[in-house]
């Protein structure tokens, strides 16, 4: 929570700030959006522009929807609300974006945690939540929310962050260069986490060696007294380390580096048993690779005091996030929502556990186009299309134009009765006419296919909810 008083005293000292309006003045503030349709009771909303539209115009809405405060950068805003009386605390600013990010930035140098930055091409959320929950051992922790990691995202979550924070872990995406670099000047890290280093973002970044260097930005921005941690089997971890001043630790599922993590088998589709520092455990994890995400956490927490019994106790309570990795009951079916996002290493360990799940029916991958791989999309659509053919899955259904692609694939590969459908409607309705008792779906696709919406679908035909089963 901070304080409007607070906001303007930043603002002011900075030069950003070009007037004021508090009516309450001394009222507090926790969180900020830039969508006036999110807005929490007491948040901040920020005018930002857009690909569209201009969040100006939606200044009102956000009174409406419980806004503590606004960030305005035009002055006939600011003077239509005064003009409706609403009990918000207003800010004219020069730059709206500039001034969030300072606000951020302040807030965070004033509560002084512990900063812990966590960047990757596939696993950073799961990392993130393992790396708090492991952490709330030592003392307060916080998260970045959600999928808020870019200079707009990242900023905005910091400013719900409690006083009391001892830890703070924030993860930082990119989609293009320099943005890693400039979350560090603004967030300053103490440990940096770099899951690994796989194919997204190429339409921007170009190649995987685009994407090293884009990710290896948080290596080079850590302290010499810092500790960078890396996975050990990433075919970039040593030009990664070559390029940071701290000190580096290595997890991984081989032996040879500083943590190793054993798979030792599915304990059902939810769970899976494993062995750390020589103990075994079970923790709720669908996805082999997720243990990935567990050592990376476990590393620092380990570097930072935490006790084994205390850290593995956390390990079994995290939780997943929605549409990455939720397991449903639907009618007589089990669905795993992981719809979040794809590229083409997440793809292959989704597939990965289908083939390995035990389950009393069919097996089936429900797959939409994986988002900026730029040139190489088709291929690498196609490529995966030929690994679902070599696993033990029943059934692939896919929507989108990159997809046609992965069905060919498959269909080459020997998976002939793999089929494209043309939208998500059209999805459910192939699945209603295919699936039979104890028959388990894979959901899977970038954001901006939302296959969550053939789970939708399906409850609308079926005139029944998923239950939750994980």
């Amino acid at each position: 929570m901070i304080e409007a008083a607070w906001i303007e005293r930043v603002l002011r000292e900075a030069g950003l700030l070009r007037r004021a309006h508090l009516p309450l003045g001394g009222s507090r503030i926790s969180g900020a959006s830039q969508d006036s349709r999110q807005m929490r009771g007491g948040g901040l909303f920020v005018a930002l522009p857009g690909e569209n539209t201009d969040g100006h115009r939606f200044a009102s809405d956000a009174m409406h929807g419980g806004a503590g405060g606004a960030l305005l950068r035009e002055e006939s805003v600011l003077e239509s609300l005064i003009a409706e009386e609403w009990e918000s605390d207003l800010f004219l600013v020069s730059d709206p974006l500039a001034a969030l990010q300072l606000l951020a930035k302040t807030q965070l140098s004033e509560v002084a945690p512990r900063v812990v930055a966590i960047t990757g091409s596939n696993g950073k959320t799961g990392t993130k939540n393992f790396t708090a929950a492991l952490l709330g051992t030592l003392g307060p922790s916080f998260a970045s929310e959600g999928n808020y990691n870019n200079l707009i995202g990242l900023p905005m979550t910091l400013l719900g962050m409690p006083a009391e924070t001892e830890y703070a872990v924030l993860e930082m995406g990119c989609s293009s260069f320099g943005e890693i670099e400039r979350l560090c000047e603004l967030f300053p890290p103490e440990i940096g986490v770099v899951t690994n280093i796989g194919a997204a973002h190429l339409e921007q970044l170009g190649d995987l060696e685009g994407v090293a260097r884009a990710k290896g930005e948080l290596a080079e921005a850590l302290p010499a007294d810092g500790l960078l941690v890396l996975h050990g089997e990433d075919l970039f971890a040593d030009a990664l380390a070559a390029r940071s001043r701290a000190r580096v630790k290595r997890f991984g599922l081989e032996a040879g580096g500083d943590l190793r993590v054993e798979d030792l088998g599915p304990a059902g589709l939810s769970a899976r048993r494993l062995r750390l520092e020589g103990r075994e455990m079970t923790l709720p994890l669908s996805y082999r690779h997720a243990f990935l995400s567990l050592a990376a956490a476990w590393v620092v927490a380990r570097h930072l005091g935490g006790e084994f019994e205390a850290l593995a106790a956390a390990a079994s309570g995290a939780t997943w996030e929605s549409n990455r990795g939720g397991v449903y009951r639907l009618g007589p079916w089990t669905v795993m929502d992981d719809s979040y996002n794809a590229n083409p290493e997440s793809l292959r360990a989704a597939l990965g556990w289908l083939a390995e799940a035990r389950v009393p029916g069919r097996r089936w991958a429900v797959l939409g186009d994986m988002l900026e791989l730029g040139e190489a999309g088709p291929a690498l659509h196609e490529d995966c299309g030929r690994a679902a053919a070599a696993l033990a899955i029943d059934g692939l259904l896919a929507t989108g134009p990159l997809c046609r692609h992965l069905i060919d694939g498959a269909r080459a590969a020997g998976l002939s009765g793999a089929r494209h459908c043309e939208d998500h409607r059209a999805l459910a309705a192939e699945l209603l006419g295919r699936l039979a008792l104890g028959d388990l779906v894979l959901l899977k696709g970038s954001r901006g296919m939302a296959m969550e919406r053939v789970i939708e679908a399906l409850e609308e035909e079926l005139g029944q909810e998923r239950e939750v089963l994980i």
